[in-house]
C-alpha cells in the first residue's frame, strides 16, 4: 500500500510546532527568571546595610550568622576603658625621680616654693583623663589659711577656678575662707584620718600634728586634760567613698599633715579608695625636715610616690607651699 503524501503535512506541522513551542517555553522561562534574580540582590543589599558595622568590613564574604552576632554583642557592650585604665599610660610622661627632684627633700620647704615648675600636671601631660569628667575636685588635707595652700592651686593648676574645693585644717581659718567664691570652697573644722573619732591638740599649733601634741581618742568625753581644742576625725576612706565619684570625678588630694600622712595613706590603700584620685601633692615629713623625730627618710617619700605610679596609677608629686 502506498504512503499518501497529504499525511505527511500534518507531521511536518506537528513536529514544527513542537520545536517553536520548546523555544518559546524556554525564552519565557528566562524572562520570568530575571526579575527573581534582581529581587534577590535587592534584599541581599538591604540586608547589608542593616547589618553591624563589623560585617560590612568584608562585603565580599558571604554573610555570616556567627560574624553578625559578634557584631551586635560588640555594639551592646558597654564603653571600655576606665579613668584609671586612661591614666596608667600616662605615669611615663610624668617627671623623674632625679638628683635634681631629691635635692627638693633635703632642704627647708620655704626655700622650694618654686618646686611647682618641674612638677609634670596630670592634665596638661595626658588631657584623655578628663575624658567623661563631669566634675573637678581639690581635696585638701591640712589646708591652712586659704591664702597658703587653696589660692596658689587654683592659679597654678590649669583651669584651676573651675575646682570644687573641700579643706581640711584643725585650725579655726574659716574666716580666711571667705575669700573664695561663693560655692565652690566647702571648709572643714576637722582632718581626715585613718578611723573616726575625734582629734584633741595640747598646742594652738598645728605642727607635731602625729606626735606628742594630738591625741587621737574614739569619743569626745576621752580627750586629755591638756587638751586646748578637739575637732572631729573622719575616716579617709568612708569619706571618699560617700562624695567622689570614681569615674566623673577628676580628684587632686593635696596633703600636709605634719607626719601622720602615713597613717593616712596606707588606711587608703588599705580600703582600695586610691583608684578615686588622679594626682596627689604629697608634702613628705621625713627625719630632715624637722627637728623633731620622724622615723622616715627621704627615701621612703620616694617610695610612696613611686609607688602610687607604679601600682595605683596615681600622678603623685612632691609638693611644698
Amino acid at each position: 500500500m502506498g504512503f499518501d503524501p497529504l499525511h505527511r503535512i500534518p507531521l511536518v506541522t506537528v513536529v514544527i510546532c513542537l520545536l517553536f513551542g520548546a523555544a518559546w517555553h524556554f525564552h519565557v522561562t528566562s524572562e520570568e527568571t530575571a526579575p527573581t534574580t534582581a529581587t534577590s540582590t535587592t534584599t541581599t543589599t538591604s540586608t547589608t546595610v542593616t547589618r553591624p558595622r563589623s560585617s560590612e568590613s568584608s562585603p565580599e564574604a558571604p554573610p555570616s550568622s556567627t560574624t553578625e552576632t559578634r557584631g551586635a554583642g560588640e555594639e551592646a557592650s558597654p564603653p571600655q576603658g576606665t579613668k584609671l585604665s586612661r591614666r596608667r599610660p600616662c605615669m611615663s610622661l610624668l617627671e623623674p625621680f632625679d638628683e635634681k627632684y631629691k635635692n627638693f627633700g633635703n632642704i627647708a620647704p620655704h626655700k622650694i616654693h618654686k618646686i611647682q615648675n618641674v612638677t609634670q600636671k596630670l592634665a596638661v601631660v595626658c588631657p584623655r583623663v578628663l575624658e567623661g569628667v563631669t566634675r573637678k575636685v581639690l581635696i585638701d588635707l591640712g589646708a591652712n589659711q586659704y591664702r597658703t595652700s587653696i589660692a596658689p592651686f587654683l592659679s597654678w593648676y590649669p583651669d584651676g577656678k573651675s575646682f570644687i574645693v573641700h579643706a581640711f585644717e584643725p585650725l579655726d581659718f574659716r574666716k580666711s575662707y571667705s575669700e573664695c567664691a561663693k560655692g565652690t570652697c566647702t571648709y572643714h573644722r576637722a582632718v581626715l584620718g585613718p578611723k573616726d573619732g575625734f582629734l584633741s591638740f595640747r598646742s594652738q599649733s598645728k605642727w607635731q600634728a602625729d606626735n606628742y601634741n594630738a591625741v587621737v581618742h574614739t569619743t569626745k568625753d576621752k580627750a586629755p586634760r591638756d587638751a586646748i581644742f578637739t575637732v572631729p576625725m573622719h575616716d579617709v576612706a568612708t569619706w571618699i567613698k560617700n562624695n567622689l565619684h570614681p569615674e566623673n570625678d577628676f580628684v587632686v588630694m593635696k596633703m600636709d599633715t605634719e607626719g601622720a600622712e602615713w597613717s593616712i595613706m596606707d588606711r587608703m590603700k588599705e580600703a582600695e579608695v586610691w583608684k578615686y584620685i588622679d594626682e596627689f601633692l604629697f608634702e613628705c615629713h621625713h627625719e630632715k625636715m624637722s627637728d623633731r623625730y620622724i622615723p622616715k627618710k627621704y627615701q621612703d617619700c620616694v617610695n610612696a610616690m613611686d609607688r602610687l605610679r607604679k601600682e595605683e596609677a596615681v600622678a603623685a608629686h612632691i609638693w611644698y607651699i
